[in-house]
């Protein structure tokens, strides 16, 4: 198994597929455009034109703002001046709770934490496998539920311990490797804690999350639908091979630094005031 490699049974697009996304961008269209009138009463409330479409108001931008780091993008030379990365936004959510450790302090086998989508995806069964991968090794794991799942449960071995939330930045800085869909803020809030990846991607953006991750050599990519002995043999490899580490602290320390010198704010108060800072 190599982390370089992406594990998702990638083939070439047919026609078919192309069908098949074109009409999930316009099921997500209809869907946006359920909060058409509390859009349209914004506008209105600013003076500005009714619009038909939600559409509308991004195709009506002059910049779009990227909450991510340049660094953990792949590099396309330079961007479009009305695309700006300002950083990510590493805070963990305002519903996280508190955690405290069920283990003893002397207890010396590595933590992994198991976080998966805030949303509904799905996920259950990949979480049960993962479970039932990490029954049999000398570790201890923490399997955030999140909102997506709340009030459902799972038997989990005695290892692994389950809880609706906890701060993933307390627990990242503890964790020897974070398993993950591969969502865009548990992928850069692991890779700054320096903690390499196990990502099994769900949808969304997280192939492409995916795909920077294991590029790096900074984790590992496999199938939502991978057997219990793959997740096991992945999680092996990345405990005993050090690489992985290396190259997560180093695109981490990256990712820490933009995230430090974030810009959204300024260009947010620019853009209240008419101002375009990058002509300033």
């Amino acid at each position: 198994m190599s982390g370089s490699s992406l594990f998702l049974g990638l083939r070439r697009q047919t026609e078919a597929d192309r069908d098949q996304h074109a009409g999930i961008a316009a099921a997500v269209r209809t869907l946006l455009n359920g909060g058409l009138p509390a859009l349209t009463a914004a506008r209105a409330a600013l003076q500005l034109e009714p619009i038909g479409d939600v559409m509308e108001q991004l195709e009506a931008s002059e910049c779009y703002l990227l909450a991510t780091s340049r660094a953990f993008d792949f590099s396309s030379g330079s961007p479009s001046s009305w695309v700006r990365y300002v950083g990510p936004e590493l805070a963990d959510p305002g519903w996280t709770q508190c955690w405290q450790s069920p283990w003893l302090e002397t207890d010396e086998r590595p933590i992994i934490l198991v976080a998966f989508s805030t949303t509904y995806q799905n996920h259950l069964p990949v979480l049960e496998r993962i479970a039932a991968a990490l029954a049999t090794l000398p570790v201890r794991a923490v399997c955030t539920m999140g909102p997506g799942l709340a009030g459902l449960g799972f038997r989990t071995p005695p290892n692994v311990v389950v809880c609706e939330s906890a701060p993933h930045e307390q627990l990242m800085r503890e964790a020897r490797l974070v398993i993950t869909h591969g969502g865009h803020g548990t992928v850069v809030r692991a890779l700054v804690a320096g903690a390499p990846l196990l990502c099994m991607p769900l949808g969304r953006d997280q192939s492409d999350n995916t795909a920077r991750v294991t590029a790096r050599n900074a984790g590992i990519g496999l199938s939502p639908t991978a057997s219990v002995e793959d997740i096991r043999s992945a999680v092996i490899e990345l405990l005993e091979t050090a690489q992985y580490r290396i190259a997560a602290r180093r695109l981490g320390a990256a990712v820490a630094a933009d995230a430090a010198r974030s810009s959204a704010v300024d260009e947010l108060e620019a853009l209240a005031h008419g101002i375009d800072i990058r002509r300033e």
